[in-house]
Order: structure tokens, then sequence, then C-alpha cells
């Protein structure tokens, strides 16, 4: 009585299939998870006992772990110490502080009802249907709630689109932000990087992981009006250096200087696939 299994007669892809969810909950709540991470022992008491409380939105913070999950990366993916409650005009911190980690779907407990008032179709072959929709339908009469204790481990080394990283991130992400219609230009452009923002870092990083490639440049960038000579330029000698060469040095800069969050960066580089994988 407590589980439903759905099966599709086609593929429809991440965007689909989330879409296609919320229309089998037959509940006030719906939290959306996928089938590669784990909810944590005590997570379902949590929510449950925070749902009384008449929240339009939970997002849940998680931990980060090796592929066996064997070994925990980092405590908390989204660095926030204590619970946080937004309400009222405090809606827009909400934006700034949680959309870009509720791009992970695990992430969010929604609202049905409030959920089935968004038209979605906009936000199709974005893989971000879900941050498209859950932000589009507050606004400052809301309550969002951010549970900071650990609920889900997350498994790393496990995506299957870190290829396609690149696209989805500069390209793909700033088209489903730009596309909720609640937030002004100015801080929709706090949470996303388009291709005219890149730094020069931020090219290399993308080189380092293996999702700047020659197709991708010709794609994205060589007839791309915002971008320089100067900076096209330069991408097309940041080709010519090979992508080993430069995780190398990336790996060891994490290790040296231990920045924020190196742990993840590390695992996720030494992990990141070359496999073609659709992922839309």
């Amino acid at each position: 009585p407590f589980m439903r299994y759905s099966r599709n007669s086609e593929n429809l892809g991440f965007d689909g299939n989330v879409v296609k969810m919320a229309t089998l909950v037959e509940t006030e709540y719906c939290w959306l998870f996928g089938d590669d991470d784990v909810i944590k022992d005590n997570a379902l008491d949590v929510i449950l006992n925070q749902i009384t409380n008449n929240y339009d939105l939970i997002v849940i913070n998680a931990s980060l772990y090796s592929l066996d999950l064997s070994k925990e990366i980092t405590h908390r993916h989204l660095p926030i110490e204590n619970d946080k409650s937004y309400h009222g005009d405090d809606i827009e911190n909400a934006f700034l502080d949680l959309s870009l980690y509720t791009s992970f779907v695990g992430s969010l407990v929604v609202k049905k009802a409030l959920w089935e008032k968004i038209d979605f179709t906009k936000y199709l072959k974005t893989g971000f249907v879900h941050v498209g929709i859950v932000y589009e339908y507050l606004n400052n009469k809301s309550k969002v709630l951010f549970i900071s204790n650990p609920l889900i481990s997350i498994r790393l080394g496990n995506s299957g689109w870190s290829r396609n990283s690149f696209e989805i991130w500069h390209i793909l992400w700033v088209r489903a932000i730009n596309k909720i219609p609640n937030y002004s230009e100015k801080i929709k452009k706090m949470v996303y990087s388009d291709l005219k923002d890149i730094s020069l870092k931020g090219y290399i990083l993308e080189r380092a992981k293996g999702s700047l490639r020659i197709d991708v440049y010709k794609r994205f960038l060589e007839k791309e009006p915002s971008i320089s000579q100067t900076r096209k330029l330069y991408l097309k000698v940041l080709l010519l250096v090979p992508v080993s060469l430069l995780k190398s040095l990336l790996k060891f800069y994490l290790i040296y200087k231990k920045p924020a969050s190196y742990k993840y960066q590390l695992y996720e580089l030494e992990s990141s696939s070359t496999k073609e994988v659709k992922y839309l």
C-alpha cells in the first residue's frame, strides 16, 4: 500500500520523468528523489515533523560520499550551519542561498498543490524543470525551510553528465533560471555565469574536467558575439593543452592550497567521465 510503480512506454528524459512523478503523487507533499542516493535513518521522521508547519518548500541538506558510500567527503554539501527559514520579502534570499544547491533534485520536498499551478513546459529540455517550477511558485507569502543537518547521502562519481557539464551549467542552467519570472535580472545573474561571464580560471577548470572540447567550442563559443576575439584566441590555445596535463596541475593546486570544498572538487575531478550520455 505504500509503494507505487509506474513504467514508461518510452524514455521521457529527466525533465519528463520529474513532471510525470508529480502526477502520480496523491499526498499533500512530495519528496523528489533519484535512485542513486541514500536517505539517512532519521530523515523521514524529521521531514514529517516539519511539514506540520505548513511550509511551501523544504530544502534538505546532504552529505557527499564516495561512490561506494564508504567515505564521507563533505559533511554539509551546502555549508549553512543551522536551519534557516524564509518568508515574505526574504524569498529572494532563499533564491540566492538555495537555488544552485537545489539543482540536486533530491533536496526538494515540494507542496503538490503549488507545483501543479505552474506551466512547466518552458523549463523542459533544460534538465532543471524542478528548479524552475519551485522558484516560480514561491512568492512573498511563501514559507521556506532549509534543513541544515544532512538527511541524504549523495554518491559522488556516479553522474552520467560530467562530460556535458559545460553545456549544463553555462547554457541549460542559464536558460532555466532566465525563464523564472519572479526575480530581477540582477538577482538571476548572481546564481549563474553565462558565456561572457566565465572567468579564465573557469575555462581552465572546464578543460581539466574534459567538458571544454573542440566540438563544444564550435557549438557554443566560436560564433558567440559576446565573447571577444582575444578571449576566443585564448580558448583556442587552451584547447591545445592536453586534458590530462591540466587535470594533474589542478589536482596539485587543490591538494596544496586546500580551498573551500577542495575534497569534493578533487573527488569530482578524479571521477569525471568522458562517456557520452543522453541526459535530457
